[in-house]
This record gives structure tokens, C-alpha cells and sequence, in this order.
């Protein structure tokens, strides 16, 4: 009896020790066609963004030496579609956002910058800074073409996606790579008429449209004839970034976007062909003021300018309360030959602006100017929400201040510590007042 119950005991042990054995070689199979499938996504999307950033360096090129705004046009609303399918497959990929923070910035921008082609003329000037865009995709390229072959030929990437799995990593080296790569190629061309705080990551939905009813085809239509005051305009498809929208273009060679959800216009890019200086910018800015409260029933104050080829381009805030929203940023172009429209750009103001609940300012003008440098001399007193280097919104005092050698200075003072948040230098010229 004894050695019966004996013997059922080794054979359940036994039965045990395989049964344990199975599982624990099914879970590690699983876990290997985890990782395998992990890392097929992972290398597939830095493939995928390789190939985005190429379609946009060709297609940078193609703007470049095509003469027409039909094929202008169309290559630039290329570029737009690219870019933002690029910052898709970047997302997807295993990294800190602030580690490929110069790669991100450069994809926002390079539509705009792709767009303010479209209303310049083919000047020297003009194509000097597409070329030296050329030349820093030419080289963001071949820096992703590298890291492909790293990938391809390294273990690293397998013991990342290892550590992933276990909960071990807390950076990867292949975060590192994306890191080094975005350090190194940060010396792109300034665009122009960029202000200060205008270099969001837009990857967050537009807070503007939330709540917003979905518009049609037909009811797009109509906004952008008005917008582009013609009858006579073509759909020429959907862009499909985080702002949904349709896209049109006319007879003249102008081109905007409605978006889906509230219909609002999104961009508009017309040419001018009149030469003449008849306009001063004071007038110029009010007419963009007016055209802006127009299309998005929004308080607006103008904060930096410049003017290229008889075009002014005009930096404007959002305004509430006393307060200059820097986060809700759009610009627009005005001819300085008859006052007219040339161009919008939304995108900033769409995915950042909401009506906020603005807090009390406090603090006393002379504790203000106390807490700025004895080296400066304080002009002025704004109030003003600004972006961080993080991104995030901040409620400061705006101090315009002149230097000892007469440069004009902006300093920002967090509303309740008056701690510096940030110190601006306002360049002008004979074009325009920029920041830097």
C-alpha cells in the first residue's frame, strides 16, 4: 500500500515537473514572438521615418526648381502630409520626446516654412533659405540612413527591447541614438517670422475644435471660396494630420485648408503680383486684426513682424483680459502693395487656444522692477502667458527693459515668485523686429 501511494506520488511530481517544464517553454516562446513582433514595429517605424524625411527632402527640391504654383503647391501640401505622417512613426517609436526634440521642431516647421514659399517670389533671398533647408534635410538623410545600419547590425537594439520587456530599462540606447542624431543636426535655418514660444510639438488635439460639429465637403466649399475670393476653386483632398481638414486651391494659384470639425480655416496662401509700396504696416496690421476677428471671433494682439518681397507677416497672440496668450499663436501675410490677405497660418493657435481662467496679478510694479537686473532699465509692465522650455504654460510679467549699450530686452518674471522664466533680445531692422 505504502509503495503504491509512494509510487503515485513520483509519477504526480513527475506530471507536475512537465506540466511547469510546457508552460514555462510556452511563455518563453511567447515572449520571444513578442520581442520579434516588437521589434519588426519598431524598426519598421524608423524605416518608415527614414523614407517621410526622404519624400520631404525630394519634394523640398522639387519646390525648389519648379517654376510654376501649380506645382509649387502641390509639392508643398506634399511636404505638409509627410511631415505629419513622420511625426506619427516617430511617436511610435521607443524614445523620449525631448530626446528627439530638434527632429520633431524641424518637421513642425518645415510646412510652414514650405508654405511661405508659395507667397514669396523666386528672389535670391527667398530660395537662399530653401537651399539651406535642402542641405539640412540632405543631412538628416543620411544621419537616418546611418542609424538604420546601426540598427540592422547591433545587438543593442535586442537588449533594449529585452529590458523593455522586464521593466529593467530606463533609458535605452536606442532613445540615445535618436538623442545624438537630433543633437546633431539642430542647426537648421531659422524660419522666418517665427516669435518666441511658437515651437510647439503639436501632437496634442487641437483644443480649439473640441466640441466642434463636423462640417462636409460642400459646406468647406463655401468657406473657402470666401476665403479665397473665388468661384471658381478645386478640392484637391484631405490632409490627415491631428487637424483634419479639406483642402482647396484656385484658379489664381491661392491655396487654404477648412478644417473638419468647426470649419475653420487652417491656412491660406495667395500671390501677389503688384509691386508697388502703397501700404504702412500700421494699416496692415489692422487689416489683419479685422480679417482674424472675422474668421475665429477671438480678441488678437500683434506682437513681431517682418517683411520680405512687399509682404509684411505678422505675428499675432491671442488675447484675454489683459493678458498676451503667447501659446495661441497664428501669423498671417499682408501685401504691402494693396492691404490684401496673402496668407494664414493657424495651426498653433487651433491646437492651443481655449478660453482660460486667468488668475489674479498681484504683485506690485516696484517689487516687479526690483526683481529684474540692476544692469537693465525697465520700460514697460505686460501681463502674458508664456510656454516653458517643457512645454508647459506659465503666467508671468512681461518686462520690456533697455540695456546700458540701448538694446531693447524682454524679461518674463513668474506672476507669483517673480523667479526669471526666460530673457528675450527684440532684433530690429529695417525689415521687421524678431526675437532671439
Amino acid at each position: 500500500m505504502k509503495k503504491r501511494v509512494f509510487i503515485r506520488i513520483i509519477c504526480f511530481l513527475v506530471a507536475v515537473i512537465f506540466v511547469s517544464f510546457g508552460f514555462i517553454l510556452t511563455l518563453f516562446k511567447q515572449k520571444q514572438s513578442l520581442q520579434s513582433r516588437i521589434e519588426d514595429e519598431y524598426f519598421n517605424s524608423i524605416s518608415e521615418t527614414a523614407t517621410k524625411i526622404s519624400e520631404i527632402n525630394y519634394n523640398l527640391k522639387k519646390q525648389l526648381y519648379c517654376n510654376s504654383t501649380a506645382m509649387k503647391t502641390n509639392y508643398c501640401t506634399k511636404i505638409c502630409e509627410t511631415a505629419s505622417s513622420a511625426k506619427e512613426c516617430l511617436a511610435r517609436l521607443p524614445i523620449e520626446e525631448q530626446n528627439a526634440e530638434n527632429i520633431y521642431k524641424y518637421l513642425s516647421q518645415v510646412a510652414d516654412y514650405s508654405r511661405a514659399m508659395l507667397i514669396t517670389k523666386n528672389s535670391v533671398k527667398s530660395n537662399a533659405g530653401l537651399k539651406k533647408l535642402v542641405d539640412y534635410s540632405d543631412n538628416l538623410c543620411d544621419s537616418f540612413s546611418t542609424l538604420q545600419g546601426k540598427i540592422k547590425n547591433t545587438t543593442d537594439f535586442d537588449s533594449d527591447i529585452k529590458n523593455m520587456l522586464n521593466n529593467t530599462a530606463e533609458k535605452t540606447s536606442f532613445s540615445g541614438e535618436i538623442k545624438n542624431l537630433s543633437q546633431a543636426t539642430k542647426a537648421f535655418p531659422t524660419l522666418i517670422y517665427d516669435g518666441p514660444f511658437s515651437e510647439h510639438i503639436l501632437r496634442a488635439k487641437p483644443q480649439l475644435l473640441k466640441g466642434k460639429s463636423k462640417i462636409g465637403k460642400e459646406e468647406a466649399d463655401k468657406k473657402a471660396k470666401a476665403i479665397l475670393c473665388e468661384n471658381d476653386i478645386k478640392y484637391t483632398g484631405k490632409e490627415t494630420s491631428n487637424i483634419k481638414s479639406y483642402t482647396f486651391s484656385g484658379k489664381s494659384g491661392g491655396v487654404c485648408a477648412i478644417t473638419e470639425l468647426g470649419g475653420y480655416c487652417l491656412y491660406l496662401n495667395k500671390t501677389s503680383g503688384e509691386e508697388d509700396n502703397n501700404i504702412n504696416k500700421n494699416v496692415a496690421i489692422s487689416n489683419a486684426k479685422n480679417y482674424l476677428k472675422t474668421l475665429y471671433d477671438t480678441d488678437f494682439i500683434e506682437s513681431y513682424f517682418e517683411k520680405h518681397d512687399n509682404i509684411i507677416t505678422i505675428n499675432f497672440a491671442a488675447y484675454q483680459n489683459g493678458v498676451t496668450l503667447y501659446s495661441d499663436l497664428i501669423k498671417v501675410g499682408v501685401s504691402l502693395s494693396n492691404g490684401k490677405i496673402l496668407s494664414v497660418e493657424a495651426r498653433g493657435f487651433l491646437m492651443n487656444h481655449h478660453k482660460r481662467k486667468i488668475p489674479k496679478f498681484t504683485q506690485k510694479s516696484e517689487k516687479i522692477k526690483n526683481a529684474v537686473s540692476k544692469e537693465l532699465t525697465v520700460k514697460s509692465i505686460k501681463k502674458s502667458l508664456i510656454l516653458s522650455d517643457s512645454l508647459k504654460e506659465k503666467y508671468c510679467y512681461e518686462i520690456k527693459c533697455k540695456t546700458k549699450d540701448k538694446q531693447d530686452v524682454l524679461v518674463y518674471l513668474n506672476k507669483d515668485t517673480l523667479d526669471e522664466e526666460n530673457v528675450l533680445f527684440l532684433i530690429h531692422s529695417s525689415n521687421g523686429t524678431l526675437t532671439k
